[in-house]
């Protein structure tokens, strides 16, 4: 009887790790990521960087 509450949380947790693996978590830790590697440097090149990317990415989205 317990194997088969185990297997079934087992499952249960697989799903759960899988629906978190989606676009919307990927698109949000690269810009998360991004983000903090940028406020990390101070230089300007990196900010101008990551605002041409997400304009480029969001506009792509619309289209």
């Amino acid at each position: 009887m317990l194997s088969v509450f185990i297997i079934s949380a087992k499952k249960l947790a697989a799903k759960i790790a899988l629906s978190m693996i989606s676009d919307k978590f990927i698109e949000w830790a690269f810009f998360n990521i991004a983000e903090r590697i940028v406020k990390s440097t101070s230089t300007p090149h990196d900010d101008e960087w990551l605002a041409k990317i997400k304009e480029a990415y969001f506009e792509g989205k619309e289209g």
